[in-house]
């Protein structure tokens, strides 16, 4: 559970604020007249945030551009009847089946 304190604790008591962020891992909400204004993280924890941040980025722009070839597709014609689409997929799996046994 995150710990929560005035940014005034920060100035007094860095070195208990500090623990609490670097030894125990736990994010120090920090408050000024009641309302959350900082939050303090280790440097890992940090790290591992961004590093999950660019990731879900990557994704979002891999499926985003996959989803504007596929406009484009249906806007130049480019495009298999659902059926067809299922018959192919099928197809697939049985050559699939058939190299597995």
């Amino acid at each position: 559970m995150p710990a929560i304190r005035p940014v005034s604790d920060l100035q007094r008591n860095l070195k208990e604020v500090a623990s609490l962020v670097e030894d125990e891992h736990k994010p120090v909400y920090l408050t000024r007249n009641g309302r959350a204004v900082m939050v303090l993280v280790d440097a890992d924890t940090y790290d591992q945030e961004m590093e999950l941040a660019r990731e879900v980025r990557m994704r979002e722009e891999r499926i985003s551009s996959s989803i504007q070839r596929g406009l484009a597709d249906m806007r130049q014609g480019k495009t298999t009847p659902m059926e067809e689409a299922f018959d192919e997929v099928e197809q697939i799996r049985a050559e699939y089946d058939r190299r597995r046994a």
